[in-house]
């Protein structure tokens, strides 16, 4: 076990980190100069992962964010329910955006422009 102790922020790329130094990557050669790295998990996935975690998760519940990592499957948990709007069977569907902590969002937005695509478009969405 890991316990991550820093912002919020800088959490996202050391939780990245933690995952990395956990998971597979090959290296492929595809006959040009520099090689590609291909991992267990898209990376960019990853990162959407542990950033809706943070952003999503119920800070009301002492409950940790949790990354479990098995040898078939990688299960990133995050303390609360599903908001109000969305139930286990609309969760596959599209549907909105509902951060529970609007203030963390805006600052991701706010701090972390390479994180913006992995967020609601506004932090504050105009009705």
């Amino acid at each position: 076990m890991k316990d991550f102790n820093s912002s919020l922020v800088l959490a996202v790329d050391e939780v990245l980190d933690f995952i990395k130094r956990h998971i597979s990557m090959e290296v492929i050669f595809l006959g040009k100069a520099e090689r590609d790295d291909v991992w267990d998990y898209p990376l960019d996935s990853l990162k959407e992962a542990i950033i809706n975690a943070l952003v999503h998760r119920d800070y009301f519940d002492s409950g940790n964010i949790q990354i479990r990592i098995f040898d078939n499957r990688l299960e990133i948990w995050s303390p609360g329910l599903l908001p109000k709007e969305i139930d286990i069977k609309n969760l596959f569907k599209e549907h909105r955006s509902i951060p529970r902590n609007k203030e963390i969002v805006k600052i991701f937005h706010d701090t972390c422009s390479h994180n913006l695509a992995y967020l609601s478009p506004s932090p504050n969405p105009s009705p």
